[in-house]
């Protein structure tokens, strides 16, 4: 589970770091957009992993897996409604940075205690 965990916190850091660096320094806006909706996917695809492997979850794992399936369903509903896709895209662009720092900080926290806890070590 920690191997799984590590990876996980690589992805999600290294791309949000992309992301910004191109956004902060070259302006690049629609790179910004993608690597966040990229990374929005990998969240959810992880959390159904989660949902399945790791059997006890903390209190602020379920949270952010209620608000993932909230947010899903509220943009599942906007563009089903016949919602334009520029308001959907307003409302995603500020709900997914919200959700990326959340989920990232959720997956700080978990690795941490793995790592504390002792069970999982990566010691050759």
């Amino acid at each position: 589970m920690y191997v799984f965990k590590l990876i996980d916190v690589i992805i999600q850091g290294v791309s949000l770091l992309n992301a910004l660096l191109l956004l902060i320094v070259f302006r690049a806006s629609g790179y910004f957009y993608w690597i966040t909706f990229g990374l929005v996917i990998w969240i959810v695809i992880t959390s159904i992993i989660d949902l399945f492997i790791n059997k006890n979850k903390t209190l602020l794992r379920k949270m952010v897996l209620i608000f993932l399936g909230a947010l899903l369903i509220l943009f599942g509903f906007l563009y089903f409604s016949s919602t334009s896709m520029g308001i959907i895209n307003f409302y995603f662009r500020i709900l997914s940075m919200v959700f990326i720092s959340i989920y990232f900080l959720t997956s700080i926290l978990e690795l941490n205690s793995l790592q504390k806890s002792g069970k999982e070590s990566l010691d050759f």
